[in-house]
Formats: structure tokens, C-alpha cells, sequence
């Protein structure tokens, strides 16, 4: 049989076979298609690359050699364990009364901050 036939494959995805049997309809095929799915291959953000910056970040905020020292104006409580009260402060009102975006983006800005003062550079995720 005549005709046009090789494999397609989209971002990450399986490679798939194809078969054509004319010109016309390969050429329809990529632009009603296959260039869509491209299209929204690229535009759809890689939420696990974002899950990585964000333990890599929260690894380094939390594991850096910081001493339990406290802050200038509050003596009762050191850094790490005031660190550790608001990571789950956050993690109970994640669980039970706020959604899950806005938790993300209330952590998100405290470990902005907390790298800023740091010396840290942290990039925009997408998304925000």
C-alpha cells in the first residue's frame, strides 16, 4: 500500500507509529494535531521540576549552618524551632482549612524571605 508512514512523539511521551495515505492528510493531521498537542505540550508548566526547586530550596534554608540562636528582639525562641513552627503552622492549615494554593503561596513567600536574607537568589517559579 502507498502512502507516508514514520512515528510521532510529543515532549516526554511514548513514540507512537503513524500511517498516512495520502499528503493531504498527513499534512492535515500535523496542523489539526499534532501541533496542538505540541502547542500544549510546551505551554503546560512541569509541576514536578517545580516540586524539586522547592524541597532543594526548603533543604537549604533548613539544613544550613545556622545555630538555634535567638532573634534580637525575641529571646524566647531560637531560629531553627521558630522555622519549625511555621512549617507546621502551614502544614496544619494546609490540612484543614485553607487550600492547597494558598498555603503554597504563603510558604512560598516565607522561603523567599528567609533566602533573601540569606544572600540567596531564588528564582519565579512559573505560576506566579
Amino acid at each position: 500500500m502507498a502512502g507516508y508512514s514514520g512515528s510521532k512523539v510529543v515532549g516526554d511521551g511514548l513514540q507512537e507509529p503513524v500511517r498516512f495515505g495520502t499528503w493531504r492528510s498527513l499534512v492535515e493531521y500535523i496542523a489539526l494535531v499534532w501541533l496542538k498537542e505540541v502547542k500544549l505540550d510546551l505551554e503546560t508548566p512541569d509541576l514536578f521540576a517545580e516540586l524539586r526547586q522547592e524541597r532543594e530550596l526548603l533543604t537549604t534554608v533548613s539544613t544550613e549552618d545556622t545555630e538555634n540562636t535567638p532573634f534580637t528582639a525575641a529571646g524566647r525562641m531560637g531560629r531553627r524551632d521558630w522555622f519549625n513552627v511555621v512549617v507546621g503552622t502551614l502544614t496544619i492549615l494546609g490540612a484543614t482549612v485553607l487550600p492547597p494554593e494558598g498555603t503554597r503561596h504563603i510558604f512560598m513567600m516565607l522561603l523567599r524571605s528567609l533566602a533573601q536574607l540569606r544572600g540567596h537568589t531564588f528564582p519565579e517559579l512559573p505560576g506566579y
